[in-house]
């Protein structure tokens, strides 16, 4: 073989080689996002510098930007899928955590993230171990507006909080955050604590002591008689999905948001009543920090896709009276 031959021959080797050195080992793609894999349990998303290391028993996420959705149909484009790691951490510089982005990994028992991360919804780990802890780091909060109402990444946490039926433990790192965080909605949050305390869920994983958290004290009635069978009314205070803050912010008008509640209600304990025959009246009494003298509420209802817009009838500062057919539903209470 001439000189000339063999050195062509060893540059189309180098270059073949050298294009093989630069590619990933694979590439994995979520929902329009392509994780490149680079070896080692690291993997990089395309087109941001997010990372993740899955290393030992734990997964770690870093870089700037959100993780992204899945679905229940696309759980095996993930990098960490079916990973048997007990220990998730996500960097603060994290802003979100998507929908089913960390659901059904069954051995995941300790997550760790920012107070300032924003977390989609229930979804987001659904189906990890039983009693989990959740460390939120820090105190600082990110909001976003929708419309005119505005959201936290700590109410994004506190909705997923009263959502979760994993019996699931929260670590704030101060002792004010602890009620300002479990009153937040009504029944109250279960399993709040401050990670520093003697006592902790996080420590050893001792979780065999009493459970706070899940207090419900009543804050709606009906007013209205009904000659139609006994009526049960339940209402909770609560986080709505972003969704219905959606459909509250194309009424809300110059109003400033307050809260949300759900009611439902039950005729003879057994059947369902969507929808009442006749108007009736209901009253809530407001919680403390929304009592001011002179403060005009609404109601605004989001029940059976139809949103209305409810005055209040009383003149009562402390209270909220108003008039539907439409109990079981989500309403916003704002004011002027």
């Amino acid at each position: 073989m001439s000189k000339n031959v063999l050195n062509k021959w060893t540059a189309l080797i180098l270059a073949v080689v050298i294009v093989i050195g630069a590619m990933p080992v694979s590439t994995v793609k979520a929902a329009g996002e392509t994780w490149l894999n680079l070896g080692d349990g690291n993997y990089v998303l395309s087109g941001t510098d997010i990372k993740v290391q899955i290393s030992g028993d734990t997964i770690h996420v870093s870089g700037n930007g959100a993780i992204p959705d899945y679905d229940e149909r696309t759980l095996s484009q993930r990098p960490w899928h079916k990973s048997t790691c007990k220990h998730l951490i996500i960097d603060n510089t994290i802003t979100s955590v998507g929908t089913y982005a960390f659901a059904s990994l069954t051995q995941l028992k300790h997550v760790t993230l920012s107070s300032t991360t924003f977390i989609a919804d229930k979804s987001s780990f659904s189906g990890i171990a039983y009693a989990p802890t959740f460390r939120i780091l820090g105190y600082a909060e990110m909001v976003t507006d929708i419309g005119t109402i505005p959201y936290s990444s700590l109410d994004s946490i506190k909705a997923f909080a009263q959502k979760n039926n994993n019996n699931a433990y929260f670590l704030l790192d101060h002792s004010y955050m602890v009620p300002l965080f479990q009153n937040s909605t009504n029944p109250t949050i279960s399993n709040v604590y401050c990670a520093y305390d003697t006592f902790t869920p996080w420590v050893d994983d001792k979780t065999d002591y009493d459970y706070n958290g899940n207090q419900y004290t009543e804050f709606c009635e009906l007013l209205s008689s009904s000659s139609d069978g006994y009526l049960e009314l339940s209402a909770e205070k609560l986080y709505a999905d972003k969704a219905v803050y959606e459909l509250f912010s194309t009424v809300i008008g110059d109003n400033t948001f307050a809260y949300t509640f759900s009611m439902s209600m039950q005729r003879n304990d057994i059947v369902s009543v969507t929808r009442t025959l006749e108007p009736m009246i209901y009253r809530i009494t407001l919680p403390d920090e929304y009592i001011e003298a002179g403060r005009t509420f609404k109601i605004i209802s989001t029940g059976r896709g139809s949103v209305e817009v409810l005055d209040d009838l009383d003149f009562d500062d402390t209270t909220v009276t108003f008039l539907t057919k439409i109990p079981q539903a989500v309403f916003a209470v704002v004011y002027q």
